[in-house]
């Protein structure tokens, strides 16, 4: 046996360590020195460190104090007895020496081997534990719910999951098991499909946690009417939901059961790619009473996401009532829908004090908008408008609201990604950049800027001589050949 403290040594350093012998030590020592080199080596071909494989990039990763995030690939994990043995051993000395605070599962293999994984190192304490199809397709023998009911000795705040290939048994006992997890405070479930008659499974896993995500699980307004009981009595305060055909119907039923909530504690909610606000296939309409009492309720909110739902300007003007009730609303995105001149006047009469408006991909074409001081669009810090039809006549409501001091004074990121500008437009994007004085951030990427653009930037920043801020103009994906300097303390970046 080789002493604790040359172990350690080992394992912290065992990215440079490939071996050594000494020379005033018994063989017997020198043997066991060279059985922990296998084993390192072992570790080694199934290890990434932060993102680095320790078998192809060793030379990138130092000492293992430092490391943050260890993932294993569980498949080639060896099957023998006895270097399972010794990989599992020298894995509890890996996980000691590296303190890290993410341990990635991924990879299927047999229920026994990672078993022998999970108890190597269920001793440590994780910030998060990762299942990336790492159960495979078990089939929910004995053998499986001993390894599945490892995880529930785990100490982990947050466990993400991602189980393709899952089967249903399987499915339902870790979810159970994953419901006996001390401290657990977030959990993670995407692209692992679960059907409604799991949902109670599910309450169990999400009831105690604050912040729960389940994306891309199928998950439909059955699962919701099952999971009402958990949203009413849970202390969520980050609900997403996205990519699931939840639609109008249970969309309702969420907005009931998180009023209905004895602790109005939700921050963030978000439910991108859920339902269709002008045609849903089971008839369903989107309630906008519900809304507004879910909103009246939850006060706290934060951060709201409604993307991708197919939301018109009638979505905009029936619930402007109900998202003004949100005073603390920061940040609100409703990109990939089809808001269009009228929607954005309507949220330009909200009261709310946003930070963050997304737009992205809507059928904006002119920006207009209610010119009071005490509207949404004088407080924003970030607007986000790529991918929309804007005129010429947007630049200048731009320019001229920032100039008269009535709307976009405080912008300071504003992305017109893949807006069809082109050379013509240069002077009144420049307008925009002039007088929003407090703009340090300006995303032209994917539109047709030339050179002459990008010199007659550069000029017209050294001609008017900002020094107040510090602005990036940013112009990838333009066809830009030649370089020209901006003036300090300023930069234009046409190349990733």
């Amino acid at each position: 046996m080789l002493p604790e403290c040359l172990v350690q040594l080992i394992w912290e350093f065992l990215p440079m360590y490939d071996g050594v012998m000494l020379s005033m030590s018994s063989r017997d020592l020198n043997r066991a020195l060279q059985k922990e080199v296998n084993s390192v080596r072992m570790i080694r071909r199934i290890a990434t460190i932060d993102g680095m494989c320790m078998d192809s990039q060793l030379w990138q990763v130092r000492s293992l104090r430092s490391a943050n995030a260890v993932s294993l690939r569980v498949a080639a994990v060896p099957l023998v007895q006895n270097r399972l043995t010794k990989v599992c051993g020298a894995l509890k000395f890996f996980l000691q020496c590296s303190q890290a605070q993410v341990l990635e599962l991924s990879g299927g293999i047999c229920a026994f081997a990672l078993q022998r994984i999970l108890i190597s190192a269920r001793q440590n304490t994780f910030e998060t534990l990762s299942l990336t199809n790492a159960l495979g397709d078990y089939r929910c023998n004995r053998q499986t719910r001993a390894c599945i009911s490892e995880l529930a000795k785990f100490h982990a705040r947050e466990i993400s999951i991602q189980e393709t290939y899952i089967v249903f048994e399987t499915l339902s006992y870790l979810l159970l098991a994953i419901s006996r997890v001390q401290c657990l405070g977030t959990i993670k479930i995407c692209k692992t499909w679960i059907q409604a008659s799991q949902s109670g499974h599910l309450a169990h896993a999400i009831r105690g946690c604050s912040r729960i995500c389940i994306t891309k699980c199928g998950l439909t307004s059955e699962h919701v009417y099952l999971l009402s009981s958990v949203f009413e009595t849970s202390k969520v305060q980050k609900l997403d939901l996205s990519y699931n055909a939840i639609n109008c119907n249970g969309i309702n039923q969420l907005f009931v059961a998180l009023s209905r909530a004895k602790r109005h504690v939700l921050t963030a909610l978000k439910l991108e790619g859920t339902f269709d606000f002008v045609d849903d296939e089971d008839g369903h309409h989107w309630d906008c009473e519900i809304f507004d009492t879910f909103c009246k309720s939850q006060s706290n909110l934060e951060y709201l996401n409604l993307s991708a739902n197919y939301l018109d300007d009638t979505f905009v003007c029936d619930n402007r009532k109900a998202i003004s009730r949100l005073k603390k609303l920061q940040s609100l995105r409703l990109a990939c829908n089809c808001i269009g001149d009228d929607g954005v006047y309507q949220l330009s009469r909200f009261t709310n004090r946003l930070v963050k408006l997304d737009l992205n991909e809507n059928s904006v074409k002119m920006l207009r908008v209610t010119q009071l001081t005490t509207r949404l669009f004088h407080h924003l810090e970030r607007l986000d408008l790529g991918e929309t039809n804007l005129s010429r006549e947007t630049l200048v409501t731009l320019a001229d609201c920032a100039r008269r001091g009535v709307a976009f004074t405080n912008l300071k990121h504003l992305s017109m990604e893949n807006c069809d500008f082109s050379d013509s437009h240069a002077s009144l994007v420049f307008d925009v950049i002039l007088w929003v004085s407090h703009l340090v951030f300006l995303s032209l990427e994917y539109n047709s800027f030339s050179d002459v653009s990008h010199k007659f930037f550069c000029d017209e920043l050294e001609r008017e001589n900002i020094t107040e801020r510090r602005i990036c103009i940013w112009m990838p994906d333009n066809p830009i050949i030649g370089t020209f300097d901006a003036p300090a303390p300023h930069c234009i970046i046409t190349q990733y």
